[in-house]
């Protein structure tokens, strides 16, 4: 397991997981179309399933996946999208 590094001040569990999740996803840690299960990556990162399932529907915001009702996120080509 690896926890989620928290850094204090005013930011919140979900915002350090969904930075977390975007930093390993951007790095490849995860391949495109790769299914992620929300209540596996809580446990993979040390959080509550709704924190995670809060940064999962921030990244799909960010067109870095989608969210698929009762089956979790699926992984896009981080390659292929604009990320800022």
């Amino acid at each position: 397991m690896r926890n989620v590094v928290r850094r204090g001040g005013s930011q919140t569990l979900t915002a350090d997981a969904y930075e977390q999740v975007r930093s390993d996803l951007l790095a490849g840690r995860y391949s495109p179309g790769e299914r992620l299960v929300p209540a596996e990556l809580a446990d993979r990162y040390g959080v509550g399933a709704g924190v995670l399932r809060e940064a999962l529907g921030r990244l799909a915001s960010e067109q870095l996946g989608t969210l698929e009702p009762n089956r979790g996120f699926r992984v896009l080509d981080a390659s292929r999208q604009r990320v800022e």
